[in-house]
């Protein structure tokens, strides 16, 4: 069930703006516009948006290869943040994965990410590996599978 007055909706080349101000908000910009552009308009990707009030306040991308779902970001707005909502988006994307007949979503996290940790445990992910020095700071990523 969604919060009052909050919607999740497909977003796509309108929305580049606002991803772009909520990913430098969010993710300190771990994408250029050229990215955005890529991720908004290739038919392969999936974007989700969760909107208040007219406001972007969160959203969550995926490219599906085969019958696999990668699940490349989500990001909810600092002040929208421990309410449920990122557990929501990606709920969101595990029901559109199973109605498109995908049989395993895959992501990755930066290992000291313990809320997306505990996030995705809780949905029965399960850590299957480590990519070492993934992100620009060094940091390595925790890898997270869950079949359907």
């Amino acid at each position: 069930m969604l919060p009052l007055k909050t919607s999740i909706v497909k977003l796509d080349l309108r929305d580049l703006d606002r991803c772009i101000i909520l990913d430098q908000l969010t993710l300190h910009g771990i994408w250029n516009r050229k990215q955005w552009i890529q991720e908004l308009t290739n038919p392969s990707r999936i974007s989700i948006g969760l909107i208040s009030k007219s406001k972007l306040i969160g959203f969550s991308f995926g490219w599906i290869v085969l019958n696999e779902l990668h699940i490349t970001l989500v990001a909810i707005h600092p002040s929208y943040q421990r309410k449920g909502l990122a557990r929501l988006m990606v709920s969101e994307f595990l029901e559109i994965a199973k109605m498109k007949n995908i049989k395993t979503t895959v992501l990755e996290i930066k290992e000291n990410n313990y809320a997306a940790k505990a996030l995705y445990t809780s949905l029965n992910f399960k850590e299957i590996n480590t990519r070492l020095n993934l992100y620009k700071d060094g940091s390595n990523a925790l890898i997270f599978k869950l079949d359907f």
